[in-house]
């Protein structure tokens, strides 16, 4: 019931109180307040200040962002392999069943954090074309402070998925890619620095939050996430990391 009910609750206390951390006495069993995702519940209650609208309305919020997780897959695919490519990316991203189990949930702070990894993927893609300029690096920075800041779940895939490549791209061009990547760890620490500061006030507001090993029985399912994104694309995304780290093109 938290999940559904507590989104709605706290936009509309932000827009009542004017303020960006509440308590929710309910959380968890009660006792501890909401450590919320940064970013989403301030542009949520700052949408209710200004319209004046009902929370309710808010339910199609997290419709926007599955959208812009779609336009970001287009935007990663397209980049590095053309319009056409783009287009199967996207419509393959948008039709996942992952991807639409999210709206009937809400689950907004997952839907958020998949807007940012395509661009975190598209940052390693650049690497790994030899793109090694301090645009990239600031995108790859930027990708990575919003997936983390985001959603912890949806960061551990990033980062498990996403090593190997960065790995053969440092094996190809090792002077290069080191540079880089101390550029992106500086881009890194300088936009990360706030969400990480503001991540660590929210834990002591909250006097500690559940461990994540609470929820690794229901969440860290290997087998369900397979089924949930079709086996066959389980074994061409595999596929394709491998061609896209082999392949000149």
């Amino acid at each position: 019931a938290d999940e559904v009910v507590a989104p709605h609750f706290l936009q509309q206390q932000i827009a009542r109180e004017h303020t960006l951390q509440l308590t929710n006495p309910y959380w968890m069993g009660g006792g501890l307040a909401f450590s919320q995702d940064p970013g989403v519940p301030p542009l949520y209650g700052a949408f209710l200040l200004v319209s004046e609208q009902s929370p309710g309305v808010l339910v199609h919020g997290v419709a926007l962002f599955s959208l812009l997780g779609i336009l970001s897959m287009f935007v990663l695919a397209a980049t590095l392999w053309g319009t056409e490519a783009g287009l199967v990316a996207a419509g393959l991203w948008a039709v996942l069943p992952a991807g639409l189990n999210l709206l009937s949930w809400h689950g907004l702070a997952t839907a958020y954090a998949l807007v940012a990894l395509p661009l975190v993927a598209l940052g390693v893609g650049a690497a790994l074309r030899g793109w090694l300029t301090w645009r990239w690096a600031l995108l790859l920075a930027l990708g990575a402070a919003a997936v983390l800041g985001a959603h912890r779940m949806t960061a551990l895939v990033a980062a498990v998925s996403l090593l190997p490549p960065l790995v053969v791209a440092v094996m190809r061009r090792p002077r290069k890619m080191l540079r880089f990547l101390g550029v992106t760890a500086l881009f890194g620490l300088a936009v990360g620095a706030g969400v990480a500061l503001h991540l660590l006030w929210l834990h002591v507001q909250a006097g500690g939050v559940v461990d994540y090993r609470a929820f690794l029985i229901r969440k860290v399912q290997w087998s369900y996430s397979i089924n949930d994104i079709t086996k066959i694309v389980v074994a061409l995304g595999a596929v394709a990391l491998v061609a896209l780290a082999g392949h000149a093109r």
